[in-house]
């Protein structure tokens, strides 16, 4: 009784789902036909004598039920509750969206750590039909529940993102293709670890970067969950930073390492993307969201205002960052570049929405898809119509310099300073932004 009692404090939400899928038989029936599956695997190995395909074979049979059908069941089962109400339920419980989610997520790791204890003697035991050793093998299985968890978190975020049945429909035939595309380069991956090995500097990257972005998703779910009157936005932005602060971090260990202009710009451009996608998220907020009494200045609040200027403040910071540690002057170029059009594009998407047209655009759910669709075509549609225009030299047309592409070559040219011209254009884009979302907050 006891034992029951320490369970339910701990997860209430694991107790749920596990007793959900051994009702179902659901688990108890996968295990059956995984187990079923890795003896058919390691028999056809023993008696072939393979070398290198055992464990891929393994490997990818416990894929199949980790990286696809734990995560979409987990997926399935935030959409079946946020359709029938019980999610409401759940939350008057006072568990939070946090616990939840943490819940659902404990819940599929559970499943998919038997899965694995019940497949683990054939995974020993191609230690002896393959090429793999035991590090190898150890390796792989830890990153692989890693990936488990990561792709299990996408997919409940995900899973908060639609507000319509139809909205929910699409997004988990999204899922889906995205689940198969992950399972595929997740086997891919294994097998080229398997055969050459992996840097250290690679593996500490790429653990960072599935730990951290699993971070940020996680609590950017547990935010969208969040009444609009709780303070819900300070720890995605808080999540961020930190993503934003070890990318860094492993760009500068790197650029030691290897001293060349193009690890600089690479992980200048990485840094750019992580702010942009926290920027399509915090920068189109409501005009005013959470709890009264917060602090004018505050960049943790929730809010439009407060989203913007730090998703402003972040694109700042990195670019000074990695300009002051490059080597020559074009690094510095493209780095403006590549921080100012972003910024040029959130600012012209944020006046359209929220000064010209916020009654039909003023939404959130709008202003995203505005600035995911000019981001989309401004890409690439200026770039392909000065192409046409001027067969010569595209770049030399002005319709060219409304695309990144096209600027990217202009204004990174070594006899060109246009590149301050467009990160002065980005400045005073910023503050008229600025001032817009001020007033708006203080009109609400």
């Amino acid at each position: 009784m006891r034992l029951a009692q320490l369970s339910d404090y701990l997860s209430p939400i694991l107790v749920k789902e596990l007793r959900q899928g051994r009702r179902s038989r659901a688990l108890i029936v996968l295990a059956a036909l995984t187990i079923t599956a890795s003896a058919l695997i390691t028999l056809y190995a023993v008696g072939r004598d393979s070398h290198t395909d055992a464990f891929i074979a393994l490997y990818s049979c416990l894929s199949v039920v980790g990286f696809l059908i734990v995560p979409l069941t987990a997926h399935r089962s935030l959409v079946r509750e946020q359709e029938d109400g019980s999610w409401q339920i759940l939350h008057l419980t006072g568990l939070g969206p946090r616990r939840i989610l943490a819940g659902k997520l404990a819940a599929a790791l559970a499943q998919v750590g038997i899965l694995s204890l019940a497949v683990s003697p054939f995974l020993i035991l191609s230690h002896f039909l393959t090429e793999y050793g035991f590090e190898s093998i150890a390796l792989l299985c830890a990153s692989g529940a890693l990936m488990t968890g990561a792709l299990t978190v996408a997919a409940l975020f995900t899973a908060t993102l639609p507000t319509t049945r139809a909205q929910r429909g699409v997004l988990q035939i999204v899922v889906l293709i995205g689940l198969i595309c992950g399972m595929s380069a997740c086997v891919g991956l294994a097998m080229e670890v398997g055969r050459r090995g992996v840097e250290p500097f690679n593996l500490v990257a790429s653990l960072w970067g599935v730990l951290s972005t699993s971070v940020v998703l996680f609590e950017a779910a547990a935010a969208r969950m969040s009444l609009s009157t709780e303070s819900y936005a300070w720890r995605p932005r808080v999540a961020l930073i930190v993503q934003l602060v070890g990318v860094s971090a492993l760009g500068l260990w790197r650029q030691r390492q290897l001293c060349l202009a193009s690890t600089t710009e690479f992980f200048q451009v990485l840094s750019v993307v992580i702010v942009c996608a926290g920027a399509l998220v915090m920068a189109t907020e409501a005009d005013r969201a959470g709890p009264p009494g917060r602090r004018t200045w505050s960049l943790l609040a929730p809010g439009a205002l407060a989203g913007f200027r730090l998703s402003v403040l972040l694109l700042v910071l990195s670019t000074a960052l990695w300009s002051a540690s490059a080597c020559d002057d074009h690094p510095v170029k493209l780095m403006v570049v590549a921080a100012a059009y972003p910024l040029l594009y959130l600012c012209a998407v944020l006046g359209l929405c929220r000064g010209i047209n916020p009654r039909l655009l003023g939404s959130p759910d709008a202003t995203r898809c505005v600035l995911g669709g000019v981001a989309l075509v401004g890409s690439f549609v200026p770039w392909l119509m000065a192409r046409g225009f001027a067969r010569g030299a595209p770049e030399e047309s002005l319709v060219a310099l409304l695309s990144p592409v096209g600027g990217y070559e202009v204004f990174t040219n070594p006899h060109s300073h246009g590149h301050w011209v467009l990160g002065g254009l980005a400045l005073l884009a910023v503050v008229l932004t600025d001032r817009l979302l001020a007033r708006r907050r203080a009109t609400i």
